[in-house]
């Protein structure tokens, strides 16, 4: 019987924010994958390989808002979703949780929290048999 990694897709704009978490989540044992946009990401999404998607709020073709609205809508499947964002102020959490996301990270986050935070929604669930 073969072990498979958790899959978590990461999609960022920003290369050395994805560099960074794909590193970090290689470390603990997952198989990270990185995209750069929405679309990009939905493709992973609908392939059903993915167990965790840690999404930017920011998107050069959608908002993190959107994406999580978009997979919420169409996915048979519940895939923790977490947000991530370096905007400040306004409800940015609470927007987030309305449009799907399972939590919201601010930028710069805390490395801990964030491989806490992964560990604990792939232990709650992931991806759906």
């Amino acid at each position: 019987m073969t072990t498979t990694h958790p899959v978590v897709l990461i999609v960022d704009d920003d290369a050395a924010t994805r560099d960074l978490v794909m590193d970090l989540l290689a470390l603990e044992g997952y198989a990270a994958q990185a995209v750069a946009t929405g679309h990009s990401a939905l493709t992973h999404v609908w392939s059903g390989e993915v167990d965790l998607i840690l999404v930017d709020l920011l998107l050069p073709d959608m908002s993190g808002l959107e994406f999580c609205q978009q997979v919420r809508d169409r996915q048979q499947s519940r895939v923790p979703i977490i947000l991530f964002s370096a905007a400040s102020g306004g409800c940015w959490k609470e927007n987030s949780l309305l449009a799907g996301a399972d939590d919201y990270l601010a930028k710069p986050f805390d490395i801990d929290q964030l491989v806490e935070r992964v560990g604990s929604y792939l232990l709650a669930g992931g991806r759906s048999s």
